[in-house]
């Protein structure tokens, strides 16, 4: 709790949180000083406990020059260059730039993600060098993703700046320069669990009873806690100091099983709050590319479904420079893609002190809501979106042979998506390249509006000078099958598979159309 306005200079912090524990104290009723307290705003350690007069006691920051983003959101930050506005909070709080493990096999690896952004923003950034940490990227396609690798577990914020001193606005120095919280605090931290990875769920944030997440830890054996389960899943690799030297560290799936005390200490530790019920939002028409948290329309207006908790109700960022809440009452719910820029959860978290009611606010960003319809008229543009290998070769849409099929790039000028199926169920969405096919799969590529392309993966044929297709249209008076119909079933089942299932039906019924046992006595006399 913070003594006189939450977010005005010289404010006193009178609580704190104990990092063993998770608890939080109170600064008049807390006498030990050899225990760390930690931030509650900041997540800053090594907070020092004050005794004073009766209207004195609180914990303080230690005196430091290079705080960063997310230290200077705290109502304790006193300096000049203390974030104060609402909107560049609510990012910093969330971590700044997205974060998101990624599974490979039983091998991790980290990047953070930039969001997506609107068309107006990115032709802003046109031919610029965007500067993360000491790399360079050039934002040269129409998405402007960028992905940048962490692997040092001692960076406490990445600071992003842009190399020339273009202008840029709003939506950009929100969603990309305020940086990207670093991985110090990693063996905290708790991430979703998809098939292939989860993004980094910031710190003060809910986790809910039922869910699986991911979580990294230093040893190789996690204690046993009543209502959590760990399983193993492989190791991540990173620096742990400057002269290049290693370390691996150990990923488990986190099962929480039940709310239980012991399983509420083990999350609050973690510092996150651990729920029994969970806050739903869904995309729901019209079809928009989705990477991760991330939602790109090409329209103006969208249907959201959302389902909110008791505690936790929704507000969206817009473009206007407002946090704005919506009714919990309307689940369905019309968006405005072309001004809205994130959905979030806010809920206030309550605890009490020695009697005393705590209330500290918690916003959670869900989707990252990016606008990218093209400005030209129909006469002006012409649109496409393509699939091409590693040469650049264009891809027809229809068959593709198994044995030229390699990690395709997806190219276009417009918003599009590939999805990646096998029969009825999705086992993949890419907005760059599509990666990990298999034998049997079906791509889409779904451009919304301007409509669909669909490739199929088949087994390579093998050269052949024939077409047996008119086998297919044969009917009329029958004969018995003989050898040679049976050997040429086994001749043509790989190079066509159609056909063959006919010849099939007629070898097992035994009768074969006349004029479809000529043909095939034919063909095998050539």
């Amino acid at each position: 709790m913070i003594q006189k306005s939450a977010y005005e200079g010289g404010d006193f912090l009178e609580y704190a949180i104990i990092k063993a524990t998770g608890e939080r104290v109170s600064a008049k009723d807390t006498y030990e000083k050899g225990l760390i307290y930690i931030c509650p705003y900041c997540g800053e350690e090594n907070l020092s406990l004050r005794k004073g007069d009766k209207n004195a006691h609180c914990f303080a920051h230690p005196p430091k020059h290079d705080r960063t983003p997310l230290e200077k959101t705290c109502p304790e930050y006193k300096e000049a260059d203390k974030v104060i506005d609402d909107v560049s909070r609510l990012y910093i709080k969330n971590g700044g730039v997205p974060v998101y493990l990624h599974k490979n096999e039983s091998r991790f690896y980290i990047d953070a993600i930039f969001p997506q952004l609107s068309l107006q923003s990115l032709e802003l950034l046109k031919g610029a060098k965007i500067k993360v940490d000491r790399q360079l990227y050039n934002v040269t396609n129409r998405s402007g993703i960028i992905y940048h690798r962490l692997d040092n577990i001692n960076t406490k914020w990445i600071n992003v700046s842009i190399a020339d001193n273009r202008k840029t606005n709003p939506e950009i120095k929100q969603k990309w320069l305020c940086g990207i919280m670093g991985l110090n605090k990693l063996e905290q931290s708790i991430f979703q669990c998809n098939a292939n990875g989860g993004y980094r769920i910031s710190h003060n944030n809910h986790v809910f009873v039922g869910h699986k997440y991911y979580i990294i830890s230093g040893n190789q054996n996690i204690g046993k806690v009543p209502g959590i389960e760990y399983t193993r899943q492989g190791s991540i690799s990173l620096y742990h100091n400057n002269f290049g030297q290693s370390k691996s560290y150990y990923v488990y799936i986190m099962r929480i099983i039940s709310a239980t005390r012991a399983a509420k200490d083990e999350i609050r530790k973690r510092q996150y709050i651990l729920c029994e019920k969970e806050s739903m939002s869904y995309p729901m028409w019209p079809p928009c590319n989705i990477l991760g948290n991330q939602l790109v329309y090409n329209d103006k207006v969208a249907f959201f479904f959302l389902k909110s908790s008791k505690d936790e109700y929704f507000s969206y960022h817009s473009s206007t420079g407002y946090l704005c809440k919506i009714n919990s009452k309307d689940h369905y719910r019309i968006i405005y893609p072309e001004h809205w820029k994130c959905i979030y959860t806010a809920y206030d978290v309550y605890d009490t002190i020695k009697g005393e009611k705590v209330n500290i606010p918690i916003e959670n960003i869900q989707w990252y809501i990016a606008y990218q319809k093209a400005e030209q008229s129909a006469e002006q543009f012409k649109h496409y979106f393509e699939l091409a290998n590693d040469s650049n070769e264009i891809i027809s849409d229809g068959n593709i042979e198994w044995k030229s099929v390699c990690d395709f790039k997806i190219k276009s000028n417009i918003p599009v998506k590939a999805i990646v199926k096998i029969g009825e169920f999705v086992v993949g969405c890419y907005t760059n390249k599509v990666e990990g096919l298999q034998l049997g799969m079906t791509i889409i590529l779904d451009a919304g509006s301007y409509g669909q392309k669909k490739y199929y993966i088949v087994k390579s044929q093998k050269n052949s000078k024939h077409d047996y297709s008119a086998l297919l249209q044969m009917k009329g008076i029958t004969t018995k099958t003989d050898s040679v119909v049976k050997k040429f079933y086994t001749q043509i089942k790989d190079d066509s598979p159609i056909v063959a299932k006919q010849v099939k039906k007629w070898i097992s019924s035994g009768l074969i159309p006349v004029a479809a046992q000529k043909y095939i006595y034919n063909e095998m006399r050539k």
